[in-house]
């Protein structure tokens, strides 16, 4: 689908805003153009004001306002624990924006999740297990994640349903 340059835009945003997170090859290959023609359009488009963020997964446009977030700190030290605490969160309708982790010589490192389903989740795990692992591996297990949902009773069940099992630290 060949498209004027403000058109092809234009129908990025809307593609990234339905569909997101979507990756720079495919939208590439759904326009027909170059994914550094992507790369170039996505910084155009921050540049006039869209608000895209680049994640693991994809690009994406960020929450619509009027949600709620809370900052949670979690421990644990093998990939079935990791896997259950994203599902839990998603499981309740939240949406898990990132990890944070502190270290000792480079100080808070956030690495872009922006997951909210089970696929989300397990698309992760499988790009972990063929990586060095989660970010928390370089601080025994603990991290933060920045989670938010539609209400306030949302985060607070997903604080409560972690601490449950063990994962909450």
């Amino acid at each position: 689908m060949l498209l004027k340059p403000e058109q092809r835009r234009e129908e990025m945003v809307r593609l990234i805003h339905e569909h997101g997170p979507v990756t720079a090859a495919a939208i590439a290959e759904r326009f027909g153009v170059t994914r550094q023609i992507v790369v170039h359009d996505v910084a155009l488009l921050r540049a006039a004001g869209t608000d895209i963020i680049a994640t693991p997964g994809g690009y994406m446009v960020p929450r619509e306002p009027g949600r709620f977030t809370k900052v949670i700190a979690c421990r644990h030290n093998n990939m079935d624990r990791l896997k259950e605490e994203l599902y839990v969160i998603v499981d309740a309708g939240a949406f898990v924006r990132d990890v944070i982790v502190g270290h000792a010589v480079y100080g808070e490192i956030t690495g872009r999740l922006m997951i909210g389903t089970r696929a989300g989740v397990d698309d992760l795990v499988r790009r972990l297990e063929s990586s060095d692992g989660p970010l928390s591996s370089v601080t025994g297990g603990l991290h933060l994640h920045t989670i938010e949902a539609g209400s306030r009773e949302v985060l607070d069940r997903v604080e409560k349903e972690l601490g449950a099992r063990g994962i909450l630290a």
